[in-house]
C-alpha cells in the first residue's frame, strides 16, 4: 500500500499589536519555537503604530527570520481586512 505524503497546510500567525515592548519578544519566540515546518509559517506582525521599542524589535526579530514579517497598521490595533487580504499568502475561506 502506498501512502501519499501530507503536506501541511500553510499558516499564517498574524499579531496585531501596539506598544508591546515588554512581551513582543517572548511572543515572537514562543511562535517560532512551534514544531511546524518552516516553510509552511509566516508571522504577520500588524503594528498600530507603536511609540515605544516595539516596532524596533520585531525589526531585529525579523532580520534573524525571514518567517516575520511587520506591516504597518494605521488603524491602531484594529486590523483592517484588507491589509490582510494584501498580505498573507494564502486565500483564507470565509463562510457567507
Amino acid at each position: 500500500m502506498i501512502v501519499e505524503e501530507q503536506i501541511p497546510p500553510f499558516v499564517s500567525v498574524i499579531l496585531p499589536i501596539r506598544n508591546e515592548e515588554e512581551a513582543i519578544q517572548r511572543t515572537l519566540n514562543s511562535v517560532i519555537a512551534q514544531d511546524y515546518p518552516r516553510d509552511r509559517l509566516e508571522i504577520l506582525v500588524a503594528d498600530g503604530m507603536s511609540d515605544d521599542a516595539t516596532r524596533s524589535l520585531v525589526s531585529d526579530c525579523a532580520a534573524r527570520d525571514q518567517r516575520i514579517r511587520i506591516l504597518d497598521n494605521p488603524g491602531r490595533i484594529m486590523v483592517t481586512v484588507p491589509l490582510l487580504l494584501t498580505e498573507v499568502r494564502w486565500l483564507p475561506v470565509m463562510p457567507m
